[in-house]
């Protein structure tokens, strides 16, 4: 399994780097970060038990993050994306119609933590992506929905918050578990659910 890093320009409470990120680095190494996310999945085709860490600060993007069928995990194991936990922001700086932080696209078996999503129209967008695992997780300031699940099955949120958005929760999809979760300062609804129950 590979380990891959992406810092931005600055070291301040890093916690995987030991130096700044630069698009011309690999990310291989905690010493020589990529310094986009982007960037590195164009890069590298992600499988089962890989993990990419994403180091302290905040990655301004200009077109969405997709993570796709080609970088999924499996029943072997998961393909993780770990922030830090003094702070991990993808701020996608765009709340047009399709500007969404973070995409799971046919992704299945994905693990997310420790990541704060904002200023998008969507925050997360998953579509076809079951067995989505997301901890410590934090979304504000959409457009839209703050977390959007559309045909997404027994995925796991744990320990997450969404606020200042117009809608909290939009879940399409079967046997999902919510838990720990603070859906607080939305302009339009908190919570919606289709399919059979989630929790």
């Amino acid at each position: 399994p590979f380990k891959l890093y992406v810092n931005d320009a600055d070291t301040t409470l890093d916690l995987f780097c030991t130096t700044i990120g630069t698009i011309t680095n690999l990310g291989v190494s905690s010493n020589g970060p990529i310094s986009s996310p982007k960037a590195l999945l164009d890069q590298y085709d992600l499988d089962y038990d890989d993990t990419v860490y994403i180091d302290t600060g905040v990655y301004a993007i200009g077109t969405n993050i997709i993570i796709g069928i080609e970088d999924a995990g499996s029943t072997n194991g998961y393909v993780s994306f770990i922030g830090s936990t003094n702070g991990t922001v993808i701020d996608r700086s765009s709340i047009a119609g399709e500007a969404y932080a973070l995409q799971l696209s046919q992704a299945s078996y994905i693990r997310l933590s420790d990541l704060i999503l904002r200023n998008a129209f969507f925050g997360l967008y998953a579509e076809a992506s079951d067995y989505t695992v997301v901890t410590n997780f934090a979304v504000s300031n959409c457009y839209s929905v703050g977390i959007q699940l559309f045909d997404v099955n027994n995925a796991l949120f744990d320990h997450f918050t969404v606020n200042k958005c117009a809608a909290g929760l939009n879940v399409s999809g079967q046997n999902n578990l919510f838990q720990h979760g603070v859906i607080h300062s939305n302009t339009q609804y908190g919570a919606y659910f289709r399919g059979l129950p989630s929790n």
